[in-house]
């Protein structure tokens, strides 16, 4: 008994001194990404673990862990020490995750801590520019007249971009065939090949093809058109109630001493209020939020049952 005292009071005092020489204390940090290279958390992820790093004096790493819509890297984040060395950096398919995967072993909102939303982006749907199909209701009417005809591609089975086309077949009431790649980049690879119809993807990832005239977006997520596409209407202006957005968030795995999240989580506000990385940013074309970990719990909190009563209204299966 007396020994099971010493070793707490021994714990107590020793997690001051961790959290003071973190990250230091925490070696190299892993920030685990969980899609494969190249895609689009990469980016966000980079501005945001480099600025962190050149604060804290920390070694932080990304480590892709891709699988099953971001289930699998979300695991192993989940499975990892809870002593400041891991972190998961994910999309906001994470929210969606315990009703696609019934089998996934654990509530996001129980076993991840959320830290910080980092940047948010309405999803778009694209065309080539050759594309017969021209304008969103352009589509729709093909689409209607001949059902199943038409792809579009997605990052994969379960992601945001994947929702976002299921969630227009059934507002829209059209039949479209998904077709997943490993990465949007490789979906749009095929759509310039001729082997998709379209593709559905953050409006950053198809943005730079359309101002080289490669892409035509037809359509944006968000509630009104963009100040960056104004001849590029919101999809909600054809298919009423229709918001779609693809956010990427920061989270640690349960257990983390507080000591080492109020470290972190007071790092946020320079990140946020940097202006070279503001520039770095705006040149990417990402609007870095860096918010308080209360706003991400929240956005769970709300789309964790949205995504549980919408998915099978959807009729996706995934296990």
């Amino acid at each position: 008994m007396m020994v099971r005292f010493f070793a707490l009071v021994l714990a107590i005092l020793a997690t001051p001194a961790l959290a003071q020489d973190w990250p230091a204390s925490a070696g190299t940090i892993r920030v685990i990404v969980p899609y494969a290279p190249g895609g689009p958390l990469d980016l966000p992820a980079r501005l945001l673990i480099d600025r962190l790093a050149a604060q804290t004096r920390g070694v932080f790493i990304l480590e892709h862990r891709p699988g099953a819509g971001g289930a699998v890297g979300a695991q192993a984040v989940v499975q990892s020490a809870s002593d400041g060395s891991t972190f998961l950096f994910a999309s906001s398919s994470i929210a969606a995750a315990p009703a696609l995967y019934p089998k996934l072993g654990f509530d996001p909102l129980q076993a991840l801590i959320p830290i910080s939303l980092v940047t948010e982006f309405p999803i778009s749907v694209a065309v080539r520019t050759d594309s017969p199909i021209r304008d969103l209701g352009d589509l729709v009417a093909k689409a209607k007249a001949q059902p199943g005809k038409y792809t579009f591609g997605s990052g994969g089975v379960g992601t945001g971009n994947h929702l976002a086309g299921e969630l227009l077949k059934r507002m829209a009431g059209i039949d479209l065939l998904h077709v997943p790649f490993r990465s949007v980049s490789l979906g749009i690879t095929a759509l310039y090949a001729g082997d998709l119809d379209m593709v559905f993807a953050s409006v950053h990832e198809t943005m730079d093809h359309m101002r080289d005239g490669r892409l035509r977006i037809l359509g944006v997520g968000s509630p009104r058109r963009m100040t960056e596409l104004p001849d590029v209407p919101a999809i909600g202006e054809l298919v009423p109630g229709y918001l779609m957005s693809n956010w990427y968030a920061l989270f640690a795995p349960r257990g983390v001493p507080d000591a080492i999240l109020t470290r972190l989580e007071s790092e946020l506000p320079a990140v946020r209020s940097d202006p070279a990385l503001a520039q770095r940013s705006s040149a990417a074309g990402i609007t870095m939020l860096v918010t308080q970990p209360a706003e991400l719990r929240a956005r769970m909190e709300t789309e964790i049952p949205r995504w549980k009563q919408l998915v099978p209204q959807l009729g996706l299966k995934t296990d």
